[in-house]
């Protein structure tokens, strides 16, 4: 699978943030998420851009902005966290299988 699964997983990321922020998606205490979710969207997109690129972003990149969404997506069964759940796995699974780089574009 290698840095294919973390694009595809970041790319996953995207759509459910594409789907939190038509659903005006809010936080846990009821405030909108819009600053939070267009962080994300930012992180998201510069670590898929990173990818693609051929330099991809360290696993431990990865699991930080997992812990980021974890600050404010309580749900475990949160398909926006679990697609950065997966592109963390992925990058971890890719370094061991001693990728440093992924495939071109």
């Amino acid at each position: 699978m290698g840095w294919t699964g973390v694009a595809d997983a970041l790319a996953d990321a995207l759509v459910e943030l594409d789907r939190a922020e038509a659903s005006n998606w809010k936080l846990p205490g009821g405030d909108p998420a819009d600053q939070e979710l267009a962080t994300l969207r930012d992180l998201i997109e510069h670590d898929l851009a990173q990818v693609r690129s051929g330099t991809p972003p360290s696993s431990v990149s990865l699991i930080a902005l997992l812990r980021f969404v974890l600050d404010w997506i309580p749900d475990p069964n949160d398909p926006l966290r679990h697609a950065v759940g997966r592109a963390g796995l992925a990058a971890q699974a890719a370094e061991k299988e001693g990728q440093g780089k992924p495939a071109g574009p």
